[in-house]
């Protein structure tokens, strides 16, 4: 139920949110808005005339930035503000923000890592830039730029269509088989309890044995719907997703063994045993099952972050526009909080697959409990902080709707994020 109710807001959140919502444009408005927006960059160049070190070119540029952060770049030395002078637009104006020691610590990178650091989201950058200089640098280098036109395209790796398919028709007969094998483990522990007051116990032990194969395939049908999904999930690495999948093929193929052993078994005290393996085996096998099913979850939470990501940039780009077209809507303070909001769920995403591998590879059966639960609270707090971002993106269109501007965002335009090297991988493929 919960993860049916999150895939419902993914579609309300981060799919509709990037229809084009509808505000009257009123042209004295603009108008007006375009007389401040070029008096205040003619302000700008005046104060960044003054220094000589910059040429006209870079003037032009470096006034087009908000007019509370001109001040910051106008007391940089010359070889920061040239680096900076390079980027575009949108990225100077998103590096700006930044207080002024963190932005001199990114202004004293290469131009490769300063171009990279401003594809960053706000709060990722202002977070790398709180490291020093060594850190800042690997961890950029540990980034690569790629350009997309939606989060789809940001996979960990790339499944093919038809495998997907086949993945889903798995999952559907797993579902099937585990919905018809809990109906038959009822009936036949109904039975069992029945035959037990009559004290039949030929009968008795017939019927046990039928209690016991339903619960081995119940048992297997709910670890191969786990399994489906995993290799259907373009957000679970490869060879990641290879492991957990021997994991629970492992885990089949154990179960599995024991069903001869219930069909041979004559007496009560062997069905009792083989009970017991059955208890024991599964006791084991429980907080990793968990894990292999919340590392799911975790995927599909990654993907509505992968989409506010993408959001943020197509959002920077509209309100750009805006500007242009005269309409004043000061949403920096409401975008921050949308970036925090977003960084904040990556990072949580991020602590819970940690978590969720140590409790597979862990041999410890509490300490993968406190593990799975752990990783749970992480990708709720996820959700959570999503939700919280949406709230953010609706004040922002309504900010955009009473300044009488019309938010658009184009589905094709493509824009650059940073994304780990085997994402870069898949996204550019």
């Amino acid at each position: 139920m919960i993860k049916r109710a999150f895939a419902a807001f993914v579609m309300t959140v981060f799919l509709l949110s990037i229809v084009a919502v509808s505000a009257q444009t009123e042209d004295s408005k603009n108008t007006d808005g375009k007389s401040r927006l070029g008096a205040a960059r003619e302000k700008n160049k005046e104060r960044l005339a003054k220094i000589e070190s910059l040429d006209k070119a870079q003037q032009e540029r470096l006034a087009k930035v908000n007019e509370k952060n001109v001040e910051k770049i106008a007391e940089l030395k010359k070889e920061r503000l040239d680096r900076l002078a390079k980027l575009s637009e949108r990225k100077l104006e998103r590096v700006s923000e930044l207080e002024k020691a963190k932005l001199e610590k990114v202004a004293d990178l290469s131009d490769a890592e300063i171009e990279k650091a401003a594809s960053l989201g706000r709060e990722r950058l202002k977070m790398l830039a709180e490291k020093d200089q060594p850190k800042l640098r690997a961890e950029l280098a540990k980034l690569k730029v790629v350009k997309v036109k939606n989060a789809e395209e940001i996979r960990l790796r790339k499944v093919l269509a038809e495998k997907k398919e086949a993945a889903k028709k798995e999952f559907e007969k797993a579902r099937e088989e585990y919905k018809s094998s809990k109906e038959e483990l009822k009936a036949s522990r109904d039975k069992f309890k029945q035959l037990k007051e009559s004290g039949n116990e030929a009968e008795m032990i017939t019927e046990a044995k039928k209690t016991l194969l339903n619960s081995i395939d119940r048992i297997i049908s709910h670890l191969q719907q786990t399994k489906s999904q995993i290799e259907q999930n373009e957000q679970i690495e490869e060879s990641r997703a290879s492991v957990i999948i021997q994991d629970i093929d492992a885990k089949i193929k154990e179960f599995e063994a024991l069903k001869p052993e219930i069909e041979a078994a004559t007496a009560k005290e062997r069905v009792r045993e083989i009970a017991k393996k059955i208890k024991g085996r599964w006791a084991n096998a429980y907080e990793k099952a968990r894990a292999y099913s919340e590392r799911v979850v975790a995927a599909k939470v990654e993907g509505v972050v992968n989409r506010a990501q993408v959001l943020e940039k197509k959002l920077d780009s509209a309100l750009s526009k805006l500007k242009e077209k005269g309409v004043e809507v000061d949403t920096a303070e409401e975008m921050s909080q949308f970036s925090a909001l977003v960084e904040d769920a990556r990072s949580k995403v991020e602590q819970a697959k940690e978590k969720l591998e140590a409790a597979r590879k862990s041999t410890d059966k509490e300490q993968a409990k406190a593990l799975v639960d752990e990783a749970k609270s992480l990708i709720e707090q996820a959700k959570d902080a999503l939700k919280n971002a949406h709230e953010k993106l609706k004040e922002i269109v309504k900010k955009a709707g009473e300044a009488g501007g019309e938010i658009e965002i184009e589905d094709e335009a493509e824009v650059e994020v940073s994304a780990d090297a085997s994402v870069a991988a898949t996204a550019s493929a």
